[in-house]
């Protein structure tokens, strides 16, 4: 995206504002919210104050709530600490605040707050995250690993 931004800006930008549109239209794809969340750090440096908020509000409303009965497992690790989390809610959030913090500190800490798994969490860079997700403890469906700079 920030090469299509230095040859058409307009249209960069008009790219940007589809993918913030469709992502909640997209809920409940799991890969969905991890590709955005690429294209979020991809596109960063590109875009105004009023277009990262607008993109991180999208974020927050394709987060999906705890409906099911499985169990969550998902570490970061940070150079400072390992950070556990037990819920993908969390775990969504978390890949945010860095994005959160660079647009306001206030709303950092705010989420903080309202997600109490998060509140004395690092977010020093690069982390690698490793996610487990399971009916029972001792079956695990699915692991990935992810690294990634802001």
């Amino acid at each position: 995206m920030p090469q299509i931004a230095k040859v058409d800006p307009d249209s960069a930008h008009a790219i940007f504002a589809d993918a913030v549109k469709r992502l909640p239209a997209e809920k409940g794809i799991v890969r969905t919210q991890s590709d955005y969340l690429k294209f979020l750090r991809e596109t960063w440096p590109i875009l105004s104050t009023t277009e990262r908020r607008s993109a991180l509000g999208a974020a927050f409303t394709a987060i999906p709530h705890p409906t099911n009965t499985f169990h969550w497992h998902i570490e970061y690790y940070t150079p400072s600490a390992t950070v556990r989390l037990d819920s993908e809610e969390d775990a969504r959030v978390y890949d945010l605040l860095p994005l959160v913090r660079s647009v306001d500190p206030t709303w950092e800490q705010n989420l903080r707050r309202q997600y109490p798994a998060l509140a004395n969490a690092p977010i020093d860079q690069p982390v690698r995250r490793a996610s487990d997700v399971a009916q029972a403890p001792e079956r695990v469906l699915h692991l990935d690993a992810l690294w990634f700079r802001i």
